[in-house]
């Protein structure tokens, strides 16, 4: 092999290295690419999933704040029916008592 066929083989190896190079260069630039794209994709699809979530546990929270609502409106109201009914048969008497009370002060002083 002469200097000059070496000197050529070098030079055709350069040039297949720096070929090689640009390549995996190009490789790389759209790897990198897809990447940037899946990346975007799994993010917009775990906002949509999280804000899914979000408004499931919301509208779990409003369904059973209302029902707990519910419950205690109605045992408000069973307590003060309770309560009415106790106090309706107590109120002649307590008419009558402070009637009494007023009368035998006022009248028959």
């Amino acid at each position: 092999m002469t200097l000059q066929n070496v000197i050529n083989s070098i030079s055709s190896a350069e040039l297949q290295a720096e070929e090689k190079i640009r390549i995996a260069s190009l490789k790389a630039k759209e790897v990198q690419l897809a990447a940037e794209v899946e990346c975007e994709r799994i993010k917009d699809k775990t906002s949509d999933e999280c804000k899914a979530t979000v408004k499931r546990i919301m509208k779990n929270a409003e369904v059973a704040a209302n029902t707990k609502c519910s419950q205690t409106l109605n045992q408000g109201a069973k307590q003060a029916a309770a309560f009415e009914k106790a106090c309706r048969g107590r109120i002649d008497d307590a008419v009558d008592f402070i009637c009494g009370r007023l009368i035998s002060k006022y009248v028959d002083s």
